[in-house]
């Protein structure tokens, strides 16, 4: 509690120093495993410089070794930088050593007592202790994507100790319940041998490695039956269905292949290959390797085809009789050895853009739309689909097992729609039309995407979002619409759209409208009213002295509307609104600071 942490600070500061949520683990420790202050003490990391992990123990009678990090909070989302530190140096740092002269004691006394009870460790745990409700820790998909890299680390451990049946799980505990999510250790480990021939390396700068080689169609797919869809959990793309063209293409071939005796030499002349991510690849000889926790970030659609081939024709006796040849069909493969999942991310990308794959699929995965996926979902219950498809299969879960992951709300924010409603509060409005440019861009998708919005209040966000609904309907409700100018209306949409923005953030009513409006993803028909009252007592008026200067009625007259979508018309309107309104340019980050 509170007051034994504040009474263990006094009594022991001048033995150990550190900062007072450091005690919380020294009396954590001392209270599980019924151990002294000072053996205690001699397991905690007192101030900083603590890998990812802030204190340990052995369990010499249960045989468990125990690595803790403490975070006396509430908030699971504090341990995000502690998987960071352990994922990108702290394992290695624990069951490799290294040349860091700063290290710790702790860390040299873990080091110690893992040499010295090799023999003895059967699990080790990786616990994150806080105050909170850890089903909350275990629904995060921030810290769901940290804890399956952690977890694919545990190699690390099985080399140290010589035993690859040494079990390894990552846990969220909760200091007031008691409660550990992800209880029991996890599966083992995946790793895989496979036929690779001729692999042909490359080396980055920062020592990522990408070997280029042939493997067998049959290896691929024992790696997916016993992996599942966690085979593709990193991936951007899952296998496109099944009637699309590529896909009918490969099942078509490996049915002749199978049944008719086609060539099967040829099919790697047909294919443009796969890519796969692992943790490390191992050469056993010159045509076989060991994958460890491979992903594949291009290529879904083979296995998932040649797993459907298999599937239709399981009934088929020429089939299975002639099944072996699947071995003899080859397959090129890059496989790519990094730690780094943003340039994971990044080959990912780059791999899939030959095929037919929506740009704002491509960022499925990306660390900003895992973290804003767990902010509308804890703030606003709300699904964020940032994986096409998602929500379809989210809904056909039950009422009680939606509200479960913390879902109340019946409608997603959608990935490409969040894009274009960030475009509009940044007075983007020219990159509409290039929304995948935007996706595609590393410096656009950054910009548009900032780290910055996840720090503010995601009404906010939600505010902005639903103005695209009734838009339209506003648009026709509030401007005489003749045939001459249906096409006008069309093109200034998204100018529309960006105005209301600016309307709303320097209303003096925006609280008021958050507090109202930024808490549902519906739409109200006082929020309609308010939109309809905005676009024809401000935005109108503001747009119809913008098209009064000479320049514009040139082009009206001649019928070139493309300046709507441009970022200088919007930036002239708002000159004009400046010197009408007194309108100040506001973004999302911007309005955060003006108005609390």
């Amino acid at each position: 509690m509170q007051r034994e942490i504040d009474q263990a600070y006094l009594d022991h500061h001048s033995t150990y120093g550190g900062v007072k949520e450091d005690y919380f683990g020294l009396l954590y420790l001392m209270k599980k495993f019924k151990v002294s202050r000072e053996e205690a003490g001699a397991q905690v990391a007192f101030g900083g410089n603590d890998y990812g992990f802030d204190a340990f123990h052995f369990d010499r009678d249960a045989r468990n070794l125990y690595l803790f990090q403490f975070k006396w909070s509430d908030n699971c989302a504090l341990f995000k930088d502690s998987f960071k530190r352990l994922i990108a140096s702290g394992m290695e740092a624990v069951f490799r050593g290294g040349g860091d002269a700063d290290e710790n004691e702790v860390l040299r006394q873990l080091r110690a007592t893992i040499r010295e009870n090799k023999k003895l460790i059967e699990r080790v745990y990786v616990q994150f202790v806080f105050n909170g409700d850890t089903a909350r820790a275990e629904g995060s998909a921030v810290l769901g994507a940290y804890k399956e890299d952690l977890e694919n680390k545990r190699y690390l451990i099985h080399q140290n100790l010589g035993q690859d049946d040494v079990e390894f799980a990552v846990q969220h505990t909760s200091n007031k319940t008691y409660k550990i999510a992800g209880d029991g250790p996890d599966g083992p480990i995946n790793v895989f041998e496979v036929e690779y021939e001729s692999p042909l390396q490359a080396t980055t700068t920062d020592g990522y490695t990408m070997h280029v080689g042939l493997t067998n169609l049959a290896d691929l797919l024992r790696v997916y039956r016993t992996m599942g869809q966690q085979l593709f959990d990193r991936n951007i793309r899952s296998g496109l269905a099944s009637d699309k063209p590529a896909n009918r293409a490969i099942r078509n071939a490996l049915r002749d292949i199978v049944l008719n005796n086609a060539n099967p030499s040829e099919f790697v002349f047909n294919h443009n290959g796969i890519t796969i991510s692992v943790e490390r690849l191992d050469v056993i000889s010159e045509t076989n390797v060991r994958l460890l926790e491979p992903r594949i970030l291009n290529g879904a659609q083979t296995l998932t085809s040649a797993a459907k081939c298999a599937d239709d024709n399981a009934e088929n006796v020429v089939f299975k009789q002639n099944e072996h040849r699947l071995r003899d069909v080859k397959v090129l493969a890059r496989v790519v050895c990094a730690t780094s999942q943003p340039f994971i991310t990044q080959v990912t990308i780059c791999n899939n853009r030959q095929n037919p794959v929506n740009a704002w699929n491509l960022r499925a995965s990306d660390m900003v739309q895992l973290e804003l996926e767990d902010r509308f979902r804890e703030e606003l219950g709300i699904f964020y689909e940032r994986q096409e498809g998602a929500f379809a299969a989210f809904s056909r879960l039950s009422p009680v097992e939606r509200e479960e992951r913390g879902i109340h709300q019946n409608r997603p924010i959608e990935i490409r729609r969040l894009a274009h409603t960030l475009l509009s509060t940044q007075g983007e409005v020219d990159k509409f039309s290039r929304i995948s440019e935007v996706f595609e861009n590393e410096k656009l998708y950054r910009d548009t995407f900032r780290e910055t919005y996840l720090g503010i209040d995601p009404r906010r966000i939600l505010l902005a979002y639903k103005i695209q609904f009734p838009l339209g309907r506003v648009i026709h409700n509030t401007i005489e619409v003749s045939a001459a100018k249906f096409e006008i209306l069309r093109r200034a949409k998204n100018l529309i759209w960006a105005l209301i923005f600016q309307a709303l953030w320097n209303h003096p009513k925006l609280v008021e409208y958050l507090d109202l409006y930024g808490t549902s993803i519906s739409v109200q028909s006082t929020f309609v009213d308010l939109l309809n009252t905005v676009v024809s007592n401000r935005i109108k008026p503001i747009i119809n002295e913008a098209l009064k200067r000479p320049s514009y009625q040139a082009k009206l007259n001649s019928e070139e509307f493309g300046f709507f979508r441009t970022n200088a018309f919007f930036k002239e309107c708002m000159e004009i609104a400046y010197d009408r309104y007194q309108w100040k340019k506001y973004s999302l980050t911007s309005a955060l600071a003006a108005k609390q």
